[in-house]
């Protein structure tokens, strides 16, 4: 049979100067070509084509991809592969040419660094991933994430695989994810707590961040690394500050209601992001589809991270059953106020107690000290007898031990013989009788316990005592348990008499009367609700008004484009958006809430729906105000609705306006302002001018327009002006003086407003 020869001739060789020369004796075609060229980094000669590498062009005949009209783009077909193959063989074997020697496909992807899952993102990934390049990783810090919170170029790379790349959940375990990189590179462990079948609980070391703190530090590195991210087919980003702040909220509420089973928040936690988020995003994406979303949530099938954060932080049902019910029982079971050491020792044989707390223990019989060879009859030693356990005799002279039954028991409580073979004795003296009847032995007074020897005593004067002429009964009779001590934690017997005078001495050393001033405004400060003073401190208390919140950011991050981030930046001291802009966006808010909006004044019923819906106190009352005006407090009294402390009395301040006011007219119209307001001139005109303008104020002639305009109970107040120069602008303030006017002395209001502490903002 003739075979046929597929390479070219030894004249077909010398003819070839370039590589398009054998591309067109291969016959391949000039777009296939172009294609692999390029992936190729456009080879100009024949003599970089002969030193490829031929893992290097597989890699590139893999990610080749020709266009098709209409469709996705096919990969090569087996007879575009074959003809590559000959057009790469044929250049390394045209004569009289010198090529570089073949260089392995290891040598070539050496230079481009890549990373393992398993070492910065997920213990469980053995992935590998190439490191982004200089200009993705500058636009990853665009925004310059603080230290503490700035993620590695490894981290980053790994998370935009698995989430961008993949399209896999955002997931990262927290036990590597550390922040400060390579400095914190360890993997963290937590002591767990697992239930025996006795009852009692094991240590486990888990892996995970030991302590709520460890765990805030490595979810702000996450957090920076998901909004470093963005879909490269919307260009939404991954996660938004709404969704990620709703559920660290909710991780945080479980902390601060359970410190004691951290583990257990930690633990769920984990889970939630590596089990729970695909599955809430297969269930929202489906219910968006059907139009019925769950817990007024808005999803978008494009942005899908974002909806199933804040599923998961709402899920309750999860969170009941691997944290709230899992800590309830802990700490049924002894782990209330768990602290490190009481943790470590669970399960550990416990200590004997010491022999006062042993006393009134129904202990059948306390175990016998083990036999020593030491110690000789007679001399006190261990084998010398009556011996004693304690206070308490164990044996009798003859070395047999006491029955414990009949020693500690009632009436019969072993009859004669003794069953064990013990002898019927009382460990007090060894008498014939129990120790309850024994009359050598009294014990100490102490609270429920037995007669005193005070007490026989005084049994045994009782007959001539004398009688208590207030209470007609004998000093027996009448003595009774009293609590006396600074903190009412003693008993003492006392007369019916004489515990009255205790009591009212022992009231002045009560513990809330022990309090100072100041100790007893924190204490009123934090049974309130509290407000300006430490906002973070309030809003922690009502979960409804922190979802509130969260609806709230999630409108408004919607429209805080980066236009408007940007005009903010440009000048800070006026207002970025635009009035179509505001309109918009109060739109929006009162869709969220299901409130109408007039776009004009105070929106009065957007108030109200965002306070009702916060189950927030001062509701019905903020909503009158803005309806009908702000009450002075001085013709119908302010109402408390426990925001602020109540008290029995008005403040100081109001007496002290009572006490000073003038309450005066000015019929004569003499009455002049003070001094600051001539000083300033014409600025305190303007600013006069500016309220009238406003119409923050009204300007009349007399006093008798006054009268006519407000009533007889009219008040003149002298106005005070402030002027402060600051960068090169000056700011004026007119100060209306009604504290020594005596307005404020009018005013009824019984509580104490708690003003704001500046060290609590930042």
């Amino acid at each position: 049979m003739a075979s046929v020869n597929v390479l070219p001739t030894d004249a077909e060789l010398a003819a070839f100067s370039n590589p398009a020369d054998i591309v067109a004796w291969t016959g391949l075609s000039a777009d296939v070509w172009t294609i692999v060229d390029n992936s190729l980094g456009k080879l100009p000669h024949i003599r970089l084509i002969a030193s490829l590498p031929l893992g290097g062009l597989k890699a590139a005949l893999q990610q080749a991809r020709v266009p098709v009209t209409g469709g996705e783009p096919r990969e090569l077909n087996l007879a575009e592969s074959i003809q590559e193959g000959l057009w790469h063989g044929r250049c390394g074997s045209i004569p009289g040419r010198v090529f570089f020697p073949s260089v392995s496909g290891s040598a070539m992807t050496s230079a481009q660094k890549k990373v393992k899952l398993s070492q910065v993102l997920d213990q469980v990934d053995e992935t590998e991933t190439p490191l982004l390049g200089r200009a993705d990783m500058d636009q990853a810090f665009a925004n310059h994430p603080n230290h503490e919170s700035e993620p590695t170029p490894e981290q980053i790379a790994s998370m935009y695989q698995r989430v961008v790349q993949l399209g896999e959940p955002p997931y990262a375990d927290f036990s590597i994810l550390t922040p400060y990189g390579k400095r914190a590179q360890k993997q963290m462990k937590a002591r767990a707590w697992t239930i025996q079948q006795d009852g009692t609980f094991r240590a486990l070391e888990v892996p995970g961040p030991p302590t709520y703190k460890a765990w805030a530090a490595c979810w702000r590195v996450f957090r920076s690394l998901l909004f470093m991210l963005k879909h490269p087919s919307s260009g939404n980003p991954v996660a938004t500050p709404a969704c990620s702040e709703e559920y660290f909220e909710n991780v945080t509420r479980l902390n601060e209601d359970y410190p004691e089973t951290c583990y257990l928040i930690m633990q769920a936690e984990d889970r939630c992001r590596a089990e729970m988020l695909e599955r809430h995003r297969r269930t929202l994406t489906k219910a968006a589809a059907e139009n019925r979303l769950p817990m007024n949530l808005e999803f978008n099938p494009a942005q899908p991270w974002v909806g199933c954060f804040i599923f998961a932080a709402r899920d309750q049902e999860y969170w009941m059953k691997h944290v709230i019910r899992p800590a309830q029982n802990f700490l049924a079971r002894g782990g209330r106020q768990m602290t490190m050491e009481k943790a470590e020792n669970i399960g550990a044989p416990s200590a004997r107690p010491p022999r006062k707390r042993r006393r009134g223990r129904d202990a059948e019989a306390p175990p016998l000290p083990s036999p020593k060879k030491s110690g000789k009859p007679g001399a006190g030693g261990q084998d010398s007898h009556p011996r004693k356990w304690g206070t308490h005799y164990i044996t009798d002279q003859d070395g047999t031990e006491l029955c414990f039954r009949f020693a500690k028991g009632k009436a019969n409580a072993c009859p004669e013989p003794c069953r064990d073979k013990r002898t019927h004795g009382c460990q007090h003296c060894l008498g014939n009788h129990s120790n309850e009847n024994c009359p050598h032995h009294v014990k100490k007074t102490g609270k429920e316990g037995p007669k005193g020897i005070a007490t026989v005593e005084l049994e045994k004067i009782a007959a001539s005592a004398s009688f208590d002429s207030n209470t007609d009964k004998s000093p027996l009779e009448s003595l009774t348990y009293v609590k006396v001590g600074r903190h009412q934690n003693a008993l003492v017997k006392a007369s019916a008499v004489r515990e009255t005078e205790m009591q009212r001495v022992n009231s002045k050393n009560a513990p809330s009367s022990s309090l100072t001033i100041a100790e007893k405004r924190e204490l009123e400060n934090s049974l309130c609700v509290g407000g300006l003073r430490d906002p973070q401190a309030a809003v922690a208390k009502s979960w409804k008004l922190r979802q509130v919140g969260a609806r709230l950011r999630a409108v408004l991050d919607i429209h805080l484009t980066t236009g408007v981030t940007q005009r903010f930046e440009d000048e800070p001291q006026s207002c970025p958006f635009s009035v179509a802009e505001l309109r918009e966006v109060r739109t929006a808010v009162a869709k969220e809430f299901n409130a109408d909006v007039s776009h004009e004044g105070y929106e009065a019923e957007l108030f109200d729906a965002l306070l009702k819906t916060a189950d927030d106190p001062d509701a019905a009352t903020i909503y009158d105000w803005l309806k009908f005006g702000f009450p002075l407090g001085v013709k119908c009294r302010i109402k408390n609705n426990g925001v602020f402390p109540a008290t029995d009395e008005v403040s100081a301040a109001i007496q002290a306006s009572k006490t000073i006011g003038t309450l005066a007219s000015d019929w004569s119209g003499e009455a002049r302002n003070y001094t600051s307001f001539a000083e300033a001139g014409p600025l305190a005109e303007e600013e006069l001018e500016r309220l009238l303008h406003l119409g923050r104020a009204d300007k009349v002639g007399s006093w008798r327009e006054v009268v006519d305009l407000i009533g007889q109970d009219a008040v003149l107040t002298p106005l005070a002006c402030i002027v402060k120069v600051k960068d090169g602008k000056a700011k004026t303030r007119l100060i209306v003086d009604m504290r020594r006017s005596g307005i404020c002395g009018q005013v009824s209001l019984f509580e104490r407003v708690v003003m704001l502490l500046n060290q609590r903002w930042h």
